[in-house]
Protein backbone atom coordinates (compact mmCIF):
# COMPACT_ATOMS: atom_id res chain seq x y z
CA UNK A 1 0.00 0.00 0.00
CA UNK A 2 1.08 3.36 -0.83
CA UNK A 3 -0.60 6.86 0.54
CA UNK A 4 0.11 10.11 -0.36
CA UNK A 5 -0.96 13.10 1.98
CA UNK A 6 -1.27 16.76 0.60
CA UNK A 7 -2.67 19.22 3.01
CA UNK A 8 -6.31 17.79 3.13
CA UNK A 9 -6.25 15.67 0.01
CA UNK A 10 -5.25 12.09 0.68
CA UNK A 11 -4.53 9.53 -2.08
CA UNK A 12 -3.90 5.39 -1.38
CA UNK A 13 -2.64 3.38 -4.26
CA UNK A 14 -3.14 -0.71 -3.19
CA UNK A 15 -3.04 -4.31 -4.60
CA UNK A 16 -5.52 -5.58 -1.84
CA UNK A 17 -9.44 -4.45 -2.22
CA UNK A 18 -9.41 -5.74 1.44
CA UNK A 19 -6.85 -3.70 3.02
CA UNK A 20 -8.03 -0.56 1.07
CA UNK A 21 -11.53 -1.30 2.31
CA UNK A 22 -10.31 -1.70 6.31
CA UNK A 23 -8.06 1.59 5.88
CA UNK A 24 -11.23 3.67 4.98
CA UNK A 25 -13.29 2.10 7.44
CA UNK A 26 -11.05 3.47 9.97
CA UNK A 27 -10.38 6.24 8.31
CA UNK A 28 -13.90 6.51 8.26
CA UNK A 29 -14.82 5.80 12.24
CA UNK A 30 -11.56 8.34 13.18
CA UNK A 31 -11.92 11.35 10.60
CA UNK A 32 -14.95 11.16 8.31
CA UNK A 33 -13.29 10.08 5.01
CA UNK A 34 -14.66 7.98 2.59
CA UNK A 35 -13.32 6.36 -0.21
CA UNK A 36 -14.01 8.11 -3.65
CA UNK A 37 -13.46 5.60 -5.82
CA UNK A 38 -11.29 5.57 -8.53
CA UNK A 39 -8.60 9.16 -9.07
CA UNK A 40 -9.37 11.24 -11.89
CA UNK A 41 -7.84 14.27 -10.81
CA UNK A 42 -5.64 15.40 -8.26
CA UNK A 43 -3.92 18.73 -7.45
CA UNK A 44 -4.52 19.55 -11.20
CA UNK A 45 -3.22 16.60 -12.91
CA UNK A 46 -5.55 14.73 -14.83
CA UNK A 47 -5.62 10.55 -13.95
CA UNK A 48 -6.66 7.95 -16.90
CA UNK A 49 -6.40 4.33 -15.68
CA UNK A 50 -7.11 1.40 -17.76
CA UNK A 51 -6.84 -2.62 -17.09
CA UNK A 52 -2.92 -2.21 -17.05
CA UNK A 53 -1.66 1.42 -17.39
CA UNK A 54 -2.15 4.82 -15.79
CA UNK A 55 -1.96 7.73 -17.83
CA UNK A 56 -1.23 11.63 -15.70
CA UNK A 57 -1.33 14.46 -17.86
CA UNK A 58 -1.57 18.40 -17.18
CA UNK A 59 -2.87 19.50 -20.44
CA UNK A 60 -5.92 21.06 -18.85
CA UNK A 61 -3.87 23.16 -16.37
CA UNK A 62 -1.82 24.23 -19.42
CA UNK A 63 -4.57 25.08 -21.25
CA UNK A 64 -6.29 27.27 -18.61
CA UNK A 65 -2.92 29.08 -18.13
CA UNK A 66 -2.94 30.03 -21.64
CA UNK A 67 -6.36 31.13 -21.28
CA UNK A 68 -6.11 32.78 -18.49
CA UNK A 69 -2.80 34.38 -20.16
CA UNK A 70 -4.36 35.03 -23.64
CA UNK A 71 -2.28 32.86 -25.15
CA UNK A 72 -4.91 30.13 -25.83
CA UNK A 73 -4.59 30.98 -29.49
CA UNK A 74 -1.69 31.95 -30.19
CA UNK A 75 0.63 30.75 -33.21
CA UNK A 76 4.52 29.46 -32.70
CA UNK A 77 6.77 31.47 -34.98
CA UNK A 78 9.75 30.06 -37.42
CA UNK A 79 11.91 33.17 -36.63
CA UNK A 80 13.97 33.97 -33.70
CA UNK A 81 12.87 36.82 -31.05
CA UNK A 82 13.94 40.42 -32.91
CA UNK A 83 17.39 41.94 -31.43
CA UNK A 84 15.38 45.24 -29.66
CA UNK A 85 11.80 43.42 -28.96
CA UNK A 86 10.18 44.89 -26.22
CA UNK A 87 9.44 42.37 -23.35
CA UNK A 88 6.64 42.57 -20.92
CA UNK A 89 7.12 40.73 -17.23
CA UNK A 90 5.68 37.32 -17.19
CA UNK A 91 6.07 36.41 -13.56
CA UNK A 92 2.98 35.11 -13.11
CA UNK A 93 2.65 32.49 -16.23
CA UNK A 94 6.49 31.54 -15.57
CA UNK A 95 5.31 31.04 -12.19
CA UNK A 96 1.91 28.98 -13.18
CA UNK A 97 4.03 26.92 -15.82
CA UNK A 98 6.46 26.04 -13.23
CA UNK A 99 4.33 24.01 -11.46
CA UNK A 100 3.38 21.61 -14.70
CA UNK A 101 6.87 20.01 -14.04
Amino acid sequence: MLGLVYVDDILVATKDEEQKKKLFEDLDKEYGLKDQGLLAQYLGVEVEQTADHIFISQSKYAREILTKFGYAEAHSVGNPMEVNARLVPLGDVIGRIWHLR
